[in-house]
C-alpha cells in the first residue's frame, strides 16, 4: 500500500503499472493487438491516468512522466512476450520532446520489440506546433518502421485534412459515437461517424471504434463496417495479455455467419 505516495516518489521509483486492453478484429475475433493504459499507484490520489497526468503537466513535467511511462509500457509488453501490436499514445508535449519522447519509443528494439510491433497514436491536439512540423514528425516515425493511429477522430474539416495528410493506418472512433449506437437518435452524430468510416475507407486506413460496452453497440459497428472494436466489452484492461471475453467472441462469431445458418 503506497497510500501517501507522491508524485516525486512515483518518478523516482517508477512506481507506474501498465494495463492492456485488446483491440479485436470484427471480422474473426482474433485480437490485432492491446493499447496500452498506465496507472498510478493503486490506492493513492494518482492512481487514474488523468489526475497523474494533470499533476505532472501544474509541475511542467509532462515529457518526463511520458516517457517514464511508455518505457514501462515497453518494458512490460516485452515482459510478457508481445506477439501483437502494441498501441501507445504519445502526448503532444512529448511528442517533440527529443530528450523523452522520440528516443525511448526509437529505441524500442532494446526492450526486444521491433518498431512493425508498435502503433504510435496521436490526435490532431498532437499538432502544438506547425502542421508540417507534426506531419514531419509522424512520417518520420512512419519511414522508421511504426504504424501511426489517428486517435480521438470526428468529422470536422481540419480532421479530414488531418486524415488525408497523414495517411494513418489507423483511424479510432471515439466513444462518445460509439456510447448507445444502437440506440441513437441523434442524426448529426450518425452522420458525422459515417462521414468518418467513409474517409477511413477512402484512404485505406483500418478503422477501431474504442468504448465498446455493449452487444448493441458492438452489432451496429459492425454492420457500419467497422474493422475492429475496443473496449469493456471486448476486454477489460488487465497486467497480462488476455484474449477477449467469450461473450463478445460468440457475438463476433454470430455476425459473422451467414443468415441462413443463423435460422
Amino acid at each position: 500500500m503506497r497510500g501517501n505516495t507522491n508524485f516525486d516518489d512515483i518518478m523516482k521509483n517508477a512506481f507506474v503499472d501498465t494495463f492492456f486492453q485488446p483491440v479485436a478484429n470484427l471480422s474473426d475475433g482474433n485480437i490485432i493487438g492491446y493499447e496500452a493504459l498506465s496507472r498510478g499507484p493503486r490506492g493513492t490520489d494518482l492512481y487514474m491516468p488523468n489526475a497523474l497526468i494533470a499533476e505532472a503537466k501544474s509541475r511542467s513535467r509532462m515529457g518526463e512522466l511520458d516517457h517514464l511511462l511508455r518505457k514501462m509500457a515497453l518494458i512490460n509488453a516485452s515482459k510478457r512476450g508481445l506477439r501483437k501490436l502494441l498501441f501507445i499514445n504519445i502526448d503532444p508535449v512529448a511528442l517533440y520532446d527529443d530528450s523523452h519522447s522520440e528516443n525511448i519509443v526509437r529505441r524500442c528494439d532494446e526492450f526486444g520489440i521491433s518498431p512493425r510491433h508498435v502503433v504510435v497514436e496521436v490526435s490532431e491536439r498532437n499538432a502544438v506546433c506547425s502542421f508540417e512540423k507534426f506531419q514531419n514528425v509522424i512520417n518520420d516515425y512512419k519511414s522508421s518502421g511504426f504504424s501511426v493511429a489517428c486517435d480521438d477522430i470526428n468529422c470536422s474539416i481540419s480532421n479530414i485534412n488531418t486524415m488525408s495528410s497523414l495517411s494513418p493506418d489507423y483511424i479510432k472512433i471515439d466513444g462518445r459515437f460509439v456510447h448507445d449506437i444502437d440506440q441513437s437518435a441523434d442524426v448529426d452524430k450518425n452522420v458525422e461517424l459515417n462521414s468518418v468510416i467513409a474517409i477511413a475507407k477512402m484512404i485505406k486506413a483500418k478503422i477501431i471504434a474504442v468504448g465498446v460496452e455493449t452487444p448493441g453497440e458492438l452489432s451496429a459497428l459492425f454492420h457500419l463496417g467497422v474493422d475492429a472494436v475496443q473496449g469493456n466489452l471486448i476486454g477489460a484492461p488487465q497486467k497480462e495479455f488476455k484474449g477477449i471475453s467469450q461473450k463478445a467472441a460468440d457475438l463476433i462469431k454470430f455476425l459473422n455467419t451467414p443468415a441462413e445458418e443463423n435460422t
